[in-house]
């Protein structure tokens, strides 16, 4: 049986953490504002395709934990999407931000063989990336951003599925031509994917995009 952590306990977490991120970003970057940075902004605009889930530990594809709960994961989380965002580099590190846009399968009726309703599905993506030959980087994405839908189990009773979930990203980027690029992304899914919350999954996915230039998107922060 599990019991709350009690507050203090909790509260002496959360000051911890804070504690190590605000080191950990202070070594990290302060070299980088030590000096000036020039800065441009880039839109950004691409296909993406992202593998299925699969067991952190074994690599095999994910087993629904509950029969009864309509939601095809396979489909709804692979596959392609269009997307487009903002890419702000300076000469150090840079910033990314991009929506993943596809209309796809959210679930399946379980009263109706083979009947998949398909909405569209946006995905919320952030990135942190250091400049270097080859850029590399941490972010999070947002999957399946408020999605969800209802259905009735095999007894009659309604029942809701939230189907949105958070990865926690490592990614590489690689310049092909000119403004091409070739993104390669891991996506660590701690907790909370819909079909068994929890264990623990990998994605992967690989993003072919091109950074739109813009005249006098030039400018220097000191």
């Amino acid at each position: 049986m599990e019991f709350p952590i009690p507050m203090n306990k909790l509260d002496q977490k959360i000051i911890f953490r804070c504690i190590i991120f605000w080191f950990l970003l202070n070594g990290l970057f302060s070299p980088c504002f030590s000096q000036k940075q020039r800065v441009s902004v880039y839109p950004t605009v691409g296909l993406t395709w992202r593998s299925t889930a699969m067991n952190f530990f074994n690599f095999k594809a994910v087993n629904p934990a509950d029969p009864t709960v309509p939601y095809p994961y396979e489909r709804n989380v692979q596959g392609l999407s269009l997307n487009t965002g903002v890419f702000v580099k300076t000469s150090s590190f840079g910033f990314e931000y991009y929506l993943n846009l596809r209309y796809d399968v959210t679930h399946n009726d379980l009263k109706i063989e083979d009947t998949y309703y398909k909405e569209f599905i946006t995905d919320h993506n952030f990135n942190f990336i250091l400049q270097k030959k080859i850029d590399y980087g941490i972010g999070i994405s947002i999957v399946n951003f408020n999605k969800g839908f209802e259905f009735e189990n095999p007894v009659g009773v309604m029942r809701y599925q939230d189907i949105q979930f958070n990865s926690y990203n490592f990614l590489v980027i690689l310049p092909l031509k000119k403004k091409f690029y070739l993104e390669l992304k891991a996506l660590y899914i701690p907790h909370g994917f819909p079909e068994n919350p929890n264990e623990k999954y990998m994605m992967y996915s690989i993003r072919f995009f091109y950074k739109i230039k813009l005249k006098g998107n030039h400018s220097k922060l000191d």
